[in-house]
């Protein structure tokens, strides 16, 4: 009786991708089985509205912290976050001790599924009296754009299985995305991408902010 509802559902699925005219367009499909099981990308027009503040790498950015969305149970923030993104690295593998601290609960989630961790590095500073959580705060607000208009999702553990950025660039001695930066505190930490080798990027976008930054791709 369950594998007859099981291939009942299967064909029902079938049958609604072919509805809605199903294609390879709407991104990598990554293994369900995997934590938040998410596609890398979603196709968008690459001449998608320009966002109201425009901003470079390397540009000192003060934004509203209320604006942000943190961990669930978390008061909201109150005041400021300031905000300087700065450079890019790549990495097709993630060291020993990235495996060893970044979270993961299977050596097999470590590896990239499109071919290249991208790691956009930044420093923040905490201008509020409560606890700001990079991975949430920050990395949960923006998400990576390149020259063929293509809107990458931030991996992380809900999509990977681990905390990517952190894995990925804790040898180059950033902070843990996941731990909490005190009021008033500054540190250098990350937001990553699965990605393609070939990828050229373009700029981090954030609707929630109203904030594009170029990253000069």
């Amino acid at each position: 009786m369950r594998k007859l509802f099981m291939a009942a559902a299967g064909l029902v699925a079938v049958l609604a991708v072919a509805a809605c005219g199903g294609s390879d367009d709407s991104g990598p499909d990554f293994d369900s089985g995997v934590p938040g099981g998410t596609s890398g990308f979603t196709e968008v027009a690459p001449e998608q509205a320009a966002l109201g503040t425009q901003a470079a790498s390397g540009e000192s950015l003060t934004l509203d912290a209320g604006l942000m969305q943190g961990p669930i149970g978390e008061p909201p923030l109150d005041g400021d976050v300031v905000l300087t993104f700065t450079t890019i690295d790549r990495f097709e593998s993630v060291s020993n001790a990235g495996r060893a601290l970044g979270g993961g609960s299977s050596a097999a989630f470590f590896e990239p599924r499109e071919g290249e961790y991208l790691v956009v590095y930044y420093t923040v500073k905490n201008d509020t009296p409560g606890g700001l959580q990079p991975s949430t705060h920050i990395n949960g607000s923006f998400h990576l754009v390149d020259d063929q208009g293509r809107v990458w999702s931030p991996a992380n553990y809900y999509s990977h299985g681990f905390e990517v950025p952190y894995a990925a660039g804790i040898d180059t001695g950033i902070e843990d995305t996941r731990k909490f930066v005190e009021p008033g505190d500054t540190v250098e930490t990350a937001i990553g991408f699965d990605v393609p080798k070939d990828l050229n990027v373009v700029k981090l976008r954030s609707e929630l902010l109203d904030l594009e930054v170029s990253l000069g791709g």
